[in-house]
């Protein structure tokens, strides 16, 4: 199994409601069942205190793609998501970034 995280950051978001760090994985899991599963969530000691959400998956890019259409389709919490998150796949070094393209590099967990 592979890991996918969702980075938010609560300043970009335009309803910063804690009931988010529920609300997403409560809507991938209804999305997607049993095929991309939640693993926790944590809170970075960034300059913005970034959410974390992690989730594991027998196909983490695929099933990255997969939340990217999602986060484009539909708002959690009265937030587009897409446009605050960075998602990431667990390697080696951290979790490289794959949404958005622009992110340069990747993102560590303690």
């Amino acid at each position: 199994m592979g890991e996918t995280a969702i980075k938010l950051n609560p300043v970009d978001l335009s309803n910063p409601d804690t009931d988010i760090q529920y609300a997403i994985p409560d809507r991938i899991e209804k999305e997607f069942g049993i095929e991309v599963e939640r693993n926790g969530y944590d809170y970075l000691e960034d300059e913005v205190n970034s959410l974390v959400m992690f989730f594991s998956t027998s196909s983490p890019k695929e099933n990255a793609m997969k939340i990217l259409d999602l986060f484009a389709q539909e708002q959690i919490c009265e937030n587009w998501v897409l446009e605050s998150a960075s998602i990431g796949l667990k390697d080696t070094d951290g979790y490289q970034v794959i949404s958005p393209e622009n992110y340069q590099g990747g993102f560590e967990v303690e």
